[in-house]
């Protein structure tokens, strides 16, 4: 879901918790109880095995599919001076929290790469900041954030958004 703040300066916030836990009800919905009804249904019953695995292996598959294309929660504002993205993975298991707050002035440039066959939208953006090490001013990337969930809506004002701040 994204807002429009109209203000003097326009900023914009987008956010996909809802398509997040969609994800997670597709998940529960196809998969699990499936094969749990599967299994419990046939477990007496040696002749059905060869099916029970079958059907099990195919629905694993495709979920295996849904997990390389990367479902995940992605929060996107840029309210006051700086930008702030936040990129929660959604598998079942294993949970990936990632922010990135920068400040608006620091942003260099951004790209938007297309993986598996389109399906997987991932945005690398670079940002120039200070290197604690050397004390130097350094351009940083910020790769592997995934905005597969968010809707083509969504996208567009992203890049719209990302490339009004560039051009300040």
């Amino acid at each position: 879901m994204a807002t429009t703040n109209p203000t003097h300066n326009e900023t914009h916030t987008i956010e996909n918790g809802a398509a997040s836990v969609k994800w997670l009800l597709t998940y529960v919905i196809t998969f699990v109880i499936p094969v749990g009804i599967l299994l419990y249904t046939h477990w007496e019953r040696p002749q059905y095995y060869n099916t029970c695995l079958a059907v099990s292996g195919v629905l694993l598959l495709a979920h295996i599919l849904i997990l390389l294309v990367g479902p995940s929660y992605f929060y996107y504002s840029d309210e006051g001076k700086n930008i702030v993205i936040r990129n929660v993975t959604d598998y079942p298991l294993f949970r990936k929290y990632n922010e990135f707050p920068f400040p608006k002035s620091s942003l260099v440039s951004y790209k938007i790469d297309e993986q598996l066959l389109g399906f997987k939208k991932i945005l690398s953006i670079k940002v120039r900041g200070i290197d604690p090490q050397t004390k130097q001013k350094k351009e940083f990337d910020i790769d592997n954030i995934n905005i597969s969930s968010i809707t083509k809506k969504d996208r567009e004002l992203l890049v719209q958004s990302l490339d009004k701040i560039l051009k300040k």
